[in-house]
Protein backbone atom coordinates (compact mmCIF):
# COMPACT_ATOMS: atom_id res chain seq x y z
CA UNK A 1 0.00 0.00 0.00
CA UNK A 2 1.39 3.33 -0.87
CA UNK A 3 1.67 6.02 2.20
CA UNK A 4 -1.36 7.76 -0.01
CA UNK A 5 -3.49 4.86 0.63
CA UNK A 6 -2.63 4.44 4.13
CA UNK A 7 -3.54 7.54 5.01
CA UNK A 8 -6.66 7.46 3.41
CA UNK A 9 -7.19 4.11 5.42
CA UNK A 10 -6.51 5.20 8.47
CA UNK A 11 -8.85 8.76 8.15
CA UNK A 12 -11.27 6.43 7.10
CA UNK A 13 -10.96 4.43 10.46
CA UNK A 14 -10.87 7.32 12.77
CA UNK A 15 -13.95 9.06 10.79
CA UNK A 16 -16.15 5.83 10.85
CA UNK A 17 -15.10 5.27 14.67
CA UNK A 18 -16.04 9.14 15.23
CA UNK A 19 -19.54 8.63 13.85
CA UNK A 20 -19.55 5.22 16.03
CA UNK A 21 -18.79 6.99 19.41
CA UNK A 22 -21.08 10.39 18.70
CA UNK A 23 -24.05 7.54 18.01
CA UNK A 24 -22.50 5.44 21.48
CA UNK A 25 -23.32 9.35 23.29
CA UNK A 26 -26.13 10.48 22.14
CA UNK A 27 -27.44 6.89 23.46
CA UNK A 28 -25.87 7.04 26.47
CA UNK A 29 -27.64 10.38 26.94
CA UNK A 30 -30.84 8.77 26.82
CA UNK A 31 -30.20 6.36 28.79
CA UNK A 32 -29.30 9.03 31.63
CA UNK A 33 -32.67 10.86 30.82
CA UNK A 34 -34.32 7.24 31.33
CA UNK A 35 -32.07 6.89 34.82
CA UNK A 36 -33.12 10.68 35.89
CA UNK A 37 -36.88 9.65 35.02
CA UNK A 38 -36.53 6.17 36.81
CA UNK A 39 -34.77 8.36 40.06
CA UNK A 40 -37.26 10.81 40.08
CA UNK A 41 -40.12 7.83 40.08
CA UNK A 42 -38.52 5.63 43.09
CA UNK A 43 -38.04 9.05 45.13
CA UNK A 44 -41.76 9.91 44.81
CA UNK A 45 -43.01 6.33 45.51
CA UNK A 46 -40.63 6.55 48.34
CA UNK A 47 -42.07 9.51 49.89
CA UNK A 48 -45.19 8.17 49.28
CA UNK A 49 -44.69 4.66 50.87
CA UNK A 50 -43.25 6.35 53.83
CA UNK A 51 -45.19 9.40 54.57
CA UNK A 52 -46.10 9.34 58.28
CA UNK A 53 -49.82 10.82 57.44
CA UNK A 54 -50.19 9.17 54.27
CA UNK A 55 -51.23 12.36 53.09
CA UNK A 56 -49.49 13.83 50.05
CA UNK A 57 -49.41 16.41 47.23
CA UNK A 58 -48.40 14.78 43.49
CA UNK A 59 -47.11 17.53 41.56
CA UNK A 60 -47.81 16.43 37.77
CA UNK A 61 -46.67 19.82 36.37
CA UNK A 62 -47.43 22.85 35.10
CA UNK A 63 -47.72 23.96 39.15
CA UNK A 64 -50.80 21.29 39.28
CA UNK A 65 -51.18 18.83 42.37
CA UNK A 66 -53.20 16.58 43.22
CA UNK A 67 -53.79 15.11 46.95
CA UNK A 68 -53.08 11.99 47.59
CA UNK A 69 -54.26 9.71 50.88
CA UNK A 70 -52.75 6.49 51.33
CA UNK A 71 -54.47 3.43 52.36
CA UNK A 72 -53.82 -0.39 52.01
CA UNK A 73 -56.04 -0.69 48.58
CA UNK A 74 -53.83 2.41 46.90
CA UNK A 75 -52.71 0.69 43.74
CA UNK A 76 -50.57 2.05 41.13
CA UNK A 77 -51.00 1.83 37.62
CA UNK A 78 -47.44 -0.26 36.18
CA UNK A 79 -46.35 -0.93 32.36
CA UNK A 80 -45.86 -4.43 32.78
CA UNK A 81 -44.28 -4.30 29.10
CA UNK A 82 -45.63 -4.14 25.93
CA UNK A 83 -47.90 -1.65 26.66
CA UNK A 84 -49.76 -3.95 29.23
CA UNK A 85 -50.08 -2.37 32.58
CA UNK A 86 -51.25 -3.68 35.40
CA UNK A 87 -52.36 -2.72 39.12
CA UNK A 88 -49.25 -2.96 42.02
CA UNK A 89 -49.50 -1.93 45.20
CA UNK A 90 -46.64 0.96 46.08
CA UNK A 91 -43.96 -1.38 47.19
CA UNK A 92 -44.43 -3.77 44.23
CA UNK A 93 -43.82 -0.53 41.98
CA UNK A 94 -40.74 0.49 43.98
CA UNK A 95 -39.67 -3.01 43.60
CA UNK A 96 -40.36 -3.44 39.49
CA UNK A 97 -38.79 0.69 39.53
CA UNK A 98 -35.82 -0.60 41.10
CA UNK A 99 -35.35 -3.33 39.07
CA UNK A 100 -35.92 -2.14 35.49
CA UNK A 101 -33.15 0.98 36.52
CA UNK A 102 -30.79 -2.19 37.23
CA UNK A 103 -31.44 -2.81 34.07
CA UNK A 104 -30.66 0.24 32.38
CA UNK A 105 -27.95 0.70 34.44
CA UNK A 106 -26.41 -2.36 33.11
CA UNK A 107 -26.97 -1.18 29.74
CA UNK A 108 -25.15 2.54 30.40
CA UNK A 109 -21.96 0.09 31.42
CA UNK A 110 -21.99 -1.66 28.73
CA UNK A 111 -22.61 1.70 27.11
CA UNK A 112 -19.26 3.18 28.29
CA UNK A 113 -17.27 -0.39 27.97
CA UNK A 114 -18.01 0.52 23.92
CA UNK A 115 -17.22 4.32 24.29
CA UNK A 116 -13.86 3.53 26.01
CA UNK A 117 -13.11 0.85 23.07
CA UNK A 118 -14.09 3.28 20.50
CA UNK A 119 -12.10 6.12 22.09
CA UNK A 120 -9.00 3.44 21.97
CA UNK A 121 -9.08 2.89 18.59
CA UNK A 122 -9.75 6.12 17.42
CA UNK A 123 -6.45 7.34 19.21
CA UNK A 124 -4.36 4.67 17.78
CA UNK A 125 -5.70 5.11 14.48
CA UNK A 126 -5.06 8.76 14.62
CA UNK A 127 -1.49 8.40 16.01
CA UNK A 128 -0.91 5.96 12.74
CA UNK A 129 -1.84 8.26 10.98
CA UNK A 130 0.22 11.50 12.26
CA UNK A 131 3.45 9.17 12.15
CA UNK A 132 2.64 7.78 8.30
CA UNK A 133 1.45 11.50 7.49
CA UNK A 134 4.69 12.79 9.14
CA UNK A 135 6.74 9.69 7.37
CA UNK A 136 5.47 10.27 3.93
CA UNK A 137 6.13 14.13 4.65
CA UNK A 138 9.52 13.52 4.97
CA UNK A 139 10.12 11.44 2.50
CA UNK A 140 8.23 13.09 -0.26
CA UNK A 141 9.55 16.95 0.44
CA UNK A 142 13.16 15.93 -0.11
CA UNK A 143 12.23 14.16 -3.24
CA UNK A 144 9.92 17.19 -4.56
CA UNK A 145 12.52 19.59 -3.51
CA UNK A 146 15.52 18.36 -5.57
CA UNK A 147 13.15 16.90 -8.58
CA UNK A 148 11.93 20.96 -9.10
CA UNK A 149 15.28 22.22 -9.84
CA UNK A 150 15.95 19.75 -12.28
CA UNK A 151 13.28 20.13 -14.03
CA UNK A 152 13.62 23.91 -14.01
CA UNK A 153 17.54 23.41 -14.70
CA UNK A 154 16.43 20.96 -18.03
CA UNK A 155 13.54 23.66 -19.46
CA UNK A 156 16.07 26.35 -19.13
CA UNK A 157 18.62 24.33 -20.84
CA UNK A 158 16.19 23.26 -23.80
CA UNK A 159 15.32 26.85 -24.33
CA UNK A 160 18.67 28.44 -25.17
CA UNK A 161 18.83 25.37 -27.93
CA UNK A 162 15.33 25.92 -29.53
Amino acid sequence: MTGREELQRLASIVESNRKKLEDLELRKQKIMEIIDEHDVTLSVLKQLIESPSGNAKINIGCGVSLPFTASDDVKAFVDLGSGIFGERSMESSLKITQQRKESVLQVDKMLDEQIDQVSEIIQTAAMEFNKAAEFLKANVSPVQNQSMPEKEVVAEEEKPSE
